[in-house]
């Protein structure tokens, strides 16, 4: 159960939610961008959002967890169980569709195998329940592949709490990691890829994630953030210029993102983005005076927030059935862009859905409060508290 210093904190982080719905919307619009104009490269940045969420992991359980974990206030099965609940019903849920879709919707035995996109073994549904499928384990997607980096997270989570009970997780140390695993990352991956990051995880040195090495740089970017940032209120307080000064360079650092990802002359961008770019959009929408952060403030992003991990964790279902489930209607001439205006809808749509029947009432099951509560008043009497940066 959630403690009410937990609450607290959270609520005064309203923002950090916001600016994650965003990053899941750009995660969508990125897969979907075939759909909506095919072989345009507008919209060729949108992988690093995950790298975003990363960093506001960091942020957000470094403010809420790390005192209690270091005085033990917190241990590690409670910890535990607060991350699965915040991951596992949502992740269970979309893998158990996506196995239904392969072996039940499509045709297994003529269209499934070519149409499906990702590997459909017992052996990675296996690893996709226990959250292991995007540790270097097994090399290619499996089944819901979006879902590689809840498995990073999972991942970094634990060796994050083992870190701090270790009493080896000073600022040092945590930033030597940063620029280890940079190096690691831009060795062993980016040289031979045109030093892009790459939209999902691939294995390298025959062992190494690049998805656990880009988790653990934008999470441990958090932790500092958080560490130097927050707490005393130093970026909160800003002043008014200064404040939009950083909002303004970050709206033209975000534009030179955009408009020129693709250019050779930008080849290392993506690293740029995941150690500066990002970082200083994070810092500027926690400035309480920033243009970013009033903007965030937006009803419509705090809602968005609120369903932003069920819109990334089952938009590439959706996109997937979209054309199988038109088809079923008997709707077979749809084009682009109509074709990613319907996956977008049907993902905000299902969001909502899946937000209000299973993301919150069983992450409530699983922190022990359910039976003190009726669904209907968990469901309304939390909005209020979840339109934050949540867990």
């Amino acid at each position: 159960m959630t403690s009410s210093n937990e609450k607290n904190v959270m609520t005064r982080l309203p923002e950090l939610d916001a600016l994650r719905g965003l990053a899941a919307m750009s995660v969508v619009i990125f897969h979907s961008k075939n759909n909506l104009y095919p072989n345009a490269s507008w919209w060729s940045w949108g992988y690093l959002c995950v790298d975003l969420f990363f960093i506001i992991s960091g942020v957000v359980l470094t403010i809420t967890y790390e005192n209690r974990i270091l005085t033990r206030e917190t241990g590690f099965a409670r910890f535990l169980r607060a991350r699965f609940a915040r991951m596992a019903p949502m992740h269970w849920a979309v893998l158990l569709a996506t196995a239904g879709c392969y072996f039940y919707i499509l045709d297994f035995s003529v269209h499934a195998r070519a149409i499906f996109p990702w590997d459909a073994t017992l052996y990675g549904f296996v690893l996709s329940a226990l959250f292991l499928q995007g540790v270097g384990l097994i090399q290619h997607h499996t089944w819901n592949a979006i879902a590689w980096s809840i498995s990073a997270e999972m991942i970094v989570n634990v060796l994050w709490f083992s870190l701090l009970r270790s009493g080896k997780s000073s600022t040092r140390v945590i930033a030597g990691i940063v620029a280890v695993s940079t190096v690691v990352l831009f060795e062993g991956w980016g040289k031979s890829h045109e030093y892009r990051i790459d939209t999902y995880y691939d294995v390298i040195y025959s062992f190494l994630s690049t998805g656990i090495l880009r988790c653990i740089i934008g999470f441990c970017i958090g932790i500092l953030i958080a560490r130097h940032l927050i707490n005393g209120s130093k970026i909160r307080d800003l002043g008014l210029l200064v404040a939009n000064i950083l909002s303004v360079s970050v709206i033209g650092a975000m534009t030179v993102l955009i408009c020129y990802h693709d250019d050779p002359a930008f080849s290392a961008i993506d690293y740029v983005a995941i150690i500066f770019i990002l970082p200083s959009l994070v810092i500027s929408c926690l400035a309480r005076r920033s243009l970013i952060h009033r903007i965030l403030q937006l009803r419509v992003l705090m809602w968005l927030g609120t369903r932003s991990y069920s819109l990334y964790i089952l938009h590439g279902l959706v996109i997937l059935m979209t054309p199988f489930v038109l088809y079923w209607f008997g709707i077979t001439r749809i084009s682009s862009p109509w074709l990613g205006v319907i996956d977008i809808g049907a993902a905000l749509v299902l969001s909502e859905i899946t937000y209000r029947t299973i993301e919150m009432p069983f992450r409530s099951l699983f922190r022990g409060d359910l039976g003190k509560r009726s669904w209907m008043h968990s469901s309304q009497g939390s909005q209020k508290n979840h339109e934050t940066a949540r867990l």
